[in-house]
């Protein structure tokens, strides 16, 4: 049976016309679950597909769920195939109220179907077609609606007998599952579609197993998907690649690469001829970060991109580790300047799958969770909405004890504020406010760092003087080694 964990607050003012909303969603059953592709209709709420199974020896179905902006789940549905795993990988909005699913239906001992599937917002099924495959394992899939409304979509498939050798199918499909046109690619070793991107009349595919050198490549096709061009990928991004247009004429891609023996996520601007226009990275020189197995970026607008992934991941058991990780956000401005970024997790293990950002200009983040201690064994889908700031907002959870809780007078306030230290804080020795452990950081609302500084040992009382800040809402939050531990809004006039 199915449990459903919901901690939600509503935020008190706007952004952008949009409520914000923040919610931590945890769908924990007996059954393994992976979740996929999310959207957000223009109501606000989202639609996630996932792949689940009651056990290893068991067949994947497919579950799609309405989930409210405020974290509520208000329907789900699910899909079957008698023959083999149903595994649906992608999800398109067609319309106010239409979708598509798009992925894989198995038949046993014969080659995969590739299946779309055509729902309304009341997971009603309105059609599905189905197109068989050369191979009978689809790896990935990707797909997008292209300019003039037909569906793009990028396969990675293989045979089992012979997994690491797999070939691309790209395919053109209309609204209502016909199929206009196809192309199969030739096969390779460890070939792989990661993301695909419309520039004009070509497409760029982001893919590794062109060439024998490290990183992924840049596939450029013509709209009959004839390849014009193979290039490397700056920086040599090689895994969980997602691409998204600046304009015309450059575009943003999120990457895993390596760097000191270590794994990080980079973002690049390039231009439309793969040239450098900017570059940053996010990561933690102790362990290995890794982008989002299904989406690493998303843009709310060209000023505010968000990268997001694993920090902390298990390259040699990514899903069942016994390890501690944690979902990362990291917060960029056009030029790839970082503003902030955050950590969720941290109490079991955590693999982040995609990001999207949101329309009240925060974001959500889906993946699984696996806790070695629980008696099922099982992954959970453990989803995180963040507002602008990327806070949940006023939210001291379970893991912080009503000891913990920030006071702040006065609030709303003109010139000085006094901030007092939970006492959380010191009962432990001064050791854990070495190098920089306990941080207090203040933002503005649009998500912009007004304040930095460490807390000593001995301050049990902070006092600051806000006299000249622009009047306002401002977020104060006190980290614990990146895990916020305390916040508290507070109104400057």
């Amino acid at each position: 049976m199915k449990k459903f964990y919901i901690i939600f607050i509503l935020n008190l003012f706007l952004f952008q016309g949009f409520c914000q909303s923040t919610f931590e969603l945890l769908i924990d059953n007996n059954h393994d679950e992976y979740p996929f592709e999310v959207i957000q209709t223009g109501h606000g709420d989202y639609f996630l597909v996932a792949a689940s199974r009651e056990d290893y020896t068991s067949s994947f179905y497919t579950q799609i769920l309405h989930i409210s902006q405020d974290g509520e789940i208000l329907d789900t549905t699910e899909l079957h195939n008698s023959d083999g795993d149903c595994i649906m990988y992608n999800l398109l909005q067609t319309g106010e109220n239409s979708m598509v699913a798009v992925g894989e239906r198995k038949h046993a001992g014969a080659a995969s179907d590739l299946w779309y599937i055509g729902f309304d917002t009341s997971l009603l099924v309105q059609w599905e077609k189905t197109y068989e495959v050369d191979g009978d394992w689809i790896k990935f899939i990707r797909s997008f609606i292209s300019q003039n409304g037909l569906i793009i979509s990028g396969i990675t498939h293989a045979w089992t007998s012979s997994p690491s050798y797999s070939r691309l199918l790209f395919q053109k499909i209309s609204l209502t599952g016909d199929s206009i046109y196809g192309k199969y690619d030739d096969w390779g070793t460890n070939r792989i579609c990661f993301d695909l991107l419309e520039m004009d009349t070509i497409y760029l595919v982001f893919t590794s197993g062109y060439s024998s050198y490290p990183g992924g490549e840049i596939v450029t096709l013509l709209q009959n998907f004839t390849i014009v061009s193979i290039d490397s990928i700056p920086h040599r991004f090689g895994n969980t690649l997602t691409a998204k247009n600046r304009d015309t004429s450059s575009y943003f891609l999120t990457g895993t690469f390596r760097l000191n023996s270590h794994n990080c996520i980079g973002i690049e601007h390039l231009t439309r001829t793969h040239q450098e226009i900017s570059f940053s990275y996010t990561s933690d020189p102790d362990v290995d970060d890794y982008g989002g197995a299904d989406q690493s970026m998303d843009i709310f607008s060209p000023d505010t991109l968000y990268t997001a992934g694993t920090m902390n991941i298990d390259a040699y058991n990514p899903y069942y580790s016994t390890n501690q990780s944690w979902y990362c956000l990291n917060n960029f401005d056009s030029s790839l300047n970082l503003r902030w970024t955050r950590h969720f997790g941290g109490d079991a293990y955590y693999v982040l799958r995609y990001i999207l950002a949101t329309y009240d200009g925060g974001a959500l983040l889906s993946g699984t969770k696996y806790d070695a201690g629980q008696p099922d064994k099982k992954l959970d889908i453990y989803i995180v909405k963040v507002d602008s700031c990327g806070l949940i907002t006023e939210i001291e959870s379970e893991l912080h004890s009503s000891q913990q809780r920030m006071i702040i007078y006065p609030n709303p306030v003109h010139e000085t504020i006094h901030l007092f230290i939970p006492d959380f804080f010191h009962g432990h020795s001064s050791s854990l406010f070495n190098q920089g452990n306990v941080l207090l950081q203040v933002y503005n609302l649009f998500g912009q760092k007004i304040l930095e500084r460490n807390i000593k040992p001995d301050e049990k009382k902070v006092d600051l003087n806000v006299f000249g800040w622009p009047a306002g809402m401002y977020c104060f939050i006190l980290w614990y080694k990146g895990q916020a531990m305390a916040m508290k809004k507070v109104v400057v006039q």
